[in-house]
């Protein structure tokens, strides 16, 4: 979200520079992370099935998605809307992903 909000409120390249750089740092946590979720949360013989889906809903369908309205909000509304409404719709997993982990017993490492 913080890669959209910079880039939303960019005032040169290195604005834009600076949120790429925050992206790609961000997968290569979110990558591992995922990869452990879907380990823990699903039965031994399904973990490529769901590995797999994962990857596909995170890169390639929320992606086709997102370039079939992208290229409308912005010319209607400007390159910075589709950033800002990116970050605002990453507003709903983080919540979510909030209220699940403050509900989760915590368990001890």
């Amino acid at each position: 979200m913080a890669t959209l909000l910079l880039n939303g409120f960019a005032q040169n390249p290195a604005w834009i520079i600076a949120g790429s750089l925050l992206c790609n740092t961000a997968y290569g946590f979110l990558l591992p992370t995922t990869r452990q979720i879907v380990n823990d949360s699903v039965p031994r013989p399904l973990v490529t099935t769901a590995n797999s889906l994962s990857d596909a809903v995170f890169g390639s369908f929320s992606g086709v998605v997102s370039l079939a309205y992208s290229g409308f909000v912005m010319d209607r509304f400007g390159p910075r809307s589709v950033a800002f409404l990116g970050a605002f719709i990453m507003i709903v997993p983080l919540a979510i992903t909030l209220a699940g982990a403050l509900r989760a017993p915590h368990r001890q490492v």
